[in-house]
């Protein structure tokens, strides 16, 4: 069994056009049962515009960019929702605009636990998955 970690942390900068964007940098993790460091990404997305959630939008893109998080998608025992398409090989995640809560819904379709993380103020500085029963079948793929 190995143990796969995503970290997701989302950072708002001003825009004169847009308001506040969303930068989201998420981190995904492989370690093996002794807890060393399979396959490591980190990949990056950003939206802006209005009459979208500018925060869903830019944590897919960092998702669809992300090797490790592709591969998640390509394995045959990846359990999509609504929110992910079918190619002709795996899936694409399709969150994007839906909401944070289509994110945690197709992670715990995933059998993922999310976790926040809090800063003194009270606000989320980052969000993280973690899945600790992830078989021989996925290490091979990363």
């Amino acid at each position: 069994m190995c143990k796969m970690e995503i970290t997701i942390a989302i950072e708002y900068k001003r825009s004169r056009t847009w308001g506040y964007i969303p930068h989201a940098t998420v981190r995904a993790t492989v370690r093996n049962k002794d807890n060393c460091v399979i396959a490591r990404d980190m990949s990056t997305g950003s939206a802006s515009g209005c009459g979208y959630d500018k925060t869903s939008a830019a944590t897919c893109y960092a998702f669809d960019d992300n090797k490790v998080l592709q591969t998640f998608a390509l394995w045959k025992d990846f359990k999509p929702t609504e929110y992910a398409h079918a190619r002709d090989y795996g899936y694409e995640y399709a969150f994007d605009g839906c909401g944070m809560s289509a994110l945690t819904g197709l992670m715990r379709a995933n059998r993922f636990e999310k976790h926040e993380i809090w800063d003194k103020d009270g606000d989320i500085t980052a969000i993280v998955y973690t899945r600790d029963d992830l078989p021989e079948s996925f290490t091979k793929l990363v």
